[in-house]
């Protein structure tokens, strides 16, 4: 699938530094995916860590069990209980909590173990029942919690990397990319795209922002998703979302306006059956029944969409 394109001078040029976002949620999620992994371990680890030294010599003792067991979400279960018990003259006093997944409906059965090599540690039978499964689970949320935060980590510090080279003049390469979600936010367009269309498809997403009267170039559609034109900008791990004025390149003006020319001429002629002049280059993206196209500041209903000469092969 081929779309509309522009050139641009083969000189090597610089980019905006801004030009690339990172999303707020990097900034509050990851302390708390990492805070909830790390609670997680801190609550449930000391709990596995004694289970398993008394399950190399379990004892079974008499002594007072007393607490419940909570299921949430149908098969996430919480257990808490106190037990009491006399082992060897000395009674012992133990709170005990165990966490497990289970599609269990009913009551649960259990008993009161200690280690008989230390008798100071003790657990329920159930608790001994799901170790493995309390290990999984513990291990589970571990990695999708604390790897969701070191992956978000790793993926801002990739933005930073990238913004930081996006000033140094280096090669730019034209390609389509899909724009996956648009918003407007206190006067500014937010937008998410994802390079899945160009040459190397290396399907990595990315967020900017347009400042009001700015907007990003669409020259078609994939599907449901608009398409706008991107550059790579040198080895750049990320592509860099153009808008309408080309004014995150250093260009001078004229070089601007000869770039966005033809991109006008052609939209013209497919909307209206010829070539025009290319219009002053403040334009909008607009939806048409043809698909996404370019629109002056009064947008109407037949404008010129480039997803009709765009989408062909």
């Amino acid at each position: 699938m081929t779309f509309p394109t522009i050139k641009l001078p083969a000189r090597p040029l610089a980019l905006q530094r801004g030009a690339i976002s990172i999303p707020l949620a990097y900034y509050f999620s990851t302390p708390i995916l990492l805070a909830i992994a790390a609670l997680m371990i801190f609550m449930e680890a000391p709990g596995i860590l004694r289970d398993y030294t008394i399950s190399q010599n379990p004892l079974i003792v008499e002594g007072n069990i007393d607490g419940s067991c909570k299921t949430r979400k149908a098969f996430f279960t919480t257990c808490e209980v106190d037990l009491s018990y006399e082992q060897n003259g000395q009674r012992y006093d133990k709170n005990v909590e165990v966490m497990f997944v289970d599609l269990h409906s009913g009551d649960y059965e259990t008993g009161l173990v200690v280690s008989a090599d230390h008798p100071e540690l003790a657990t329920i039978t159930l608790g001994l029942d799901m170790l493995w499964n309390r290990i999984i689970t513990l291990a589970v949320f571990t990695l999708l919690l604390g790897g969701g935060g070191l992956a978000m980590i790793f993926f801002a510090f990739r933005i930073f990397r990238a913004r930081g080279q996006l000033q140094n003049p280096a090669p730019l390469t034209v390609i389509p990319v899909e724009i996956t979600g648009m918003e407007t936010k206190r006067g500014r367009l937010a937008v998410t795209y994802a390079d899945r269309l160009s040459e190397r498809k290396t399907k990595r997403v990315a967020h900017t922002h347009f400042e009001s009267g700015h907007e990003p170039i669409i020259v078609g559609d994939a599907g449901s998703h608009p398409v706008a034109l991107a550059v790579w900008h040198g080895a750049t791990s990320l592509p860099v979302l153009l808008d309408d004025r080309l004014e995150r390149i250093e260009m001078t003006p004229e070089e601007r306006t000869q770039a966005l020319e033809p991109l006008y001429a052609s939209a013209a002629a497919a909307g209206h059956g010829m070539a025009a002049a290319a219009p002053a280059p403040a334009k909008k993206a607009c939806r048409s029944r043809g698909g996404w196209g370019l629109r002056s500041s009064s947008c109407c209903s037949s404008s010129a969409a480039f997803s009709d000469t765009g989408s062909g092969t």
